[in-house]
């Protein structure tokens, strides 16, 4: 079982991964555990002198400008769990749940969200028993944070909900009583402090991320299969030809293949003996694909290891000098001063960035694969010859099916729309020619029977 001492130095990307693969043990360590005490007093100060902080004693959104008695300081915490726990769908994997607690953990041990100690003890407590919330994956837009999914993992702390525990679903109140554990009352900003963040959102981008680099790892092999079952050749990952480039993913990937080829008795075979000039670019051009997908994907990890080590509630306790930090567009207070520090999502534009790297994955790898498989057609006219020698009927045949599948859903769509309606059902109709009306699709059907009549046989 992995065990991970947060506090000491950042979280890595192979903690996460083993965070991920299965149950942990969590501790915090002692330097971690007096910056939990000194945020938890930072608070509690707070309180006791009557200043009036965004979260501790007012309400929240539209209400921040209302204030809270003390004496219902504790209600307004709880409340404020049960009112944002409202997902809905299926529930998040466990490995998912898990790993957004651990991230929770890790951003409350920095001491910057003034929870008290116990309350930090309780989440690990649940966290090294394998007793985790149910979590419904639907509910939140990140706007303010993941509001929706961190409530319902706050709920079973104070009593509220289920939780899994080795294949079972518990109620709440069973689940922290097998875990040595009580319902908490939650103190002044802990509600808050539970909810606000990232963790949820992140866990999710890295668990994504680490299926993309198992495909990534894939891929890269599948194409150095490729090259040897069609008798490629390892020059175009040639070392020099990736160090002029200088992408450091294309030249990574090269190095790859090139690992993955060497000693290799088909490549051999036809080293000093082969008629070919190159390869394919399917073949060929691997580096240069496969080390912009490894590109992105570094470029998103650091990101989300960054984000994993992160400080995301709102607001802050600063517990060197007792300042308290407003974020997400609200404002800095410091003894009655304020100052803007907005608070945006960095990981937003890196996760775009890593889909549309996956999505070139998923073109370039079945390319190479279906190159080892079957002969390119035309592939005589660019010089490369017959890939697999293969009989051709063999070939064409299967083009033919695919050609012929294309067209029957193209015909299909013809159908739909000639009574002028769009994709939704909707009418869709426009002025043709000679002041006819037309629908779009209605417009291609001669292009339609042009190509019925090229398929027919003979």
């Amino acid at each position: 079982m992995t065990t991970l001492t947060l506090g000491r130095s950042p979280l890595t990307l192979a903690q996460l991964r083993g965070v991920l693969d299965g149950p942990v043990t969590v501790a915090v360590a002692p330097e971690a555990w007096a910056d939990v005490d000194r945020g938890a007093a930072t608070i509690a100060a707070i309180v006791a002198e009557g200043r009036t902080v965004y979260g501790v004693n007012t309400g929240f959104g539209l209400l921040a400008n209302t204030s809270i008695a003390s004496a219902d300081l504790e209600t307004l915490q709880r409340n404020l769990v049960l009112s944002h726990a409202c997902g809905v769908g299926p529930l998040l994997p466990d490995s998912v749940t898990r790993l957004l607690m651990v991230l929770k953990i890790a951003s409350l041990s920095r001491g910057a969200s003034g929870v008290r100690r116990e309350t930090l003890q309780a989440l690990i407590a649940l966290v090294n028993a394998d007793i985790l919330p149910c979590i419904p994956s639907k509910g939140s837009v990140g706007a303010s944070g993941d509001l929706a999914p961190l409530a319902h993992m706050s709920c079973v702390l104070i009593g509220v909900g289920e939780a899994r525990c080795k294949g079972q679903t518990l109620e709440a109140e069973a689940a922290l009583e097998r875990a040595g554990l009580k319902p908490l009352v939650l103190g002044p900003k802990e509600g808050l402090a539970l909810l606000n963040g990232t963790q949820c959102s992140t866990a999710l981008a890295l668990a994504g991320l680490f299926a993309a680099e198992a495909v990534f790892a894939a891929g890269v092999a599948a194409g150095a299969l490729s090259v040897d079952a069609l008798k490629g050749s390892d020059a175009p990952f040639d070392a020099r030809i990736q160090a002029l480039r200088g992408q450091p993913g294309q030249i990574a990937v090269a190095a790859r293949l090139r690992t993955l080829m060497a000693g290799s008795a088909i490549r051999d075979s036809h080293r000093d003996d082969c008629a070919k000039v190159q390869d394919p670019y399917s073949l060929r051009c691997q580096p240069q694909v496969m080390g912009a997908v490894l590109d992105v994907l570094t470029t998103a990890a650091a990101t989300l290891e960054r984000e994993a080590n992160a400080v995301t509630d709102n607001p802050l306790v600063f517990i060197e000098d007792g300042d308290v930090c407003y974020g997400v567009g609200l404002a800095f207070q410091r003894r009655g001063r304020r100052r803007q520090n907005v608070q945006h999502r960095p990981h937003d534009l890196r996760l775009t960035a890593q889909r549309i790297g996956v999505l070139h994955l998923g073109a370039v790898v079945p390319v190479a694969v279906a190159d080892s498989r079957t002969r390119h057609q035309g592939s005589e006219a660019c010089g490369h010859g017959d890939l697999t020698g293969l009989p051709p009927q063999r070939v064409d045949a299967g083009v033919e099916r695919r050609v012929r599948s294309l067209q029957g859903v193209d015909r299909q769509c013809a159908r739909r729309h000639a009574g002028g309606e769009d994709r939704f059902g909707r009418e869709q109709t426009r002025q043709g020619q000679g002041g006819r009306t037309l629908c779009p699709v209605q417009q291609r059907q001669p292009l339609l029977r042009a190509q019925d009549q090229r398929l027919e046989p003979g």
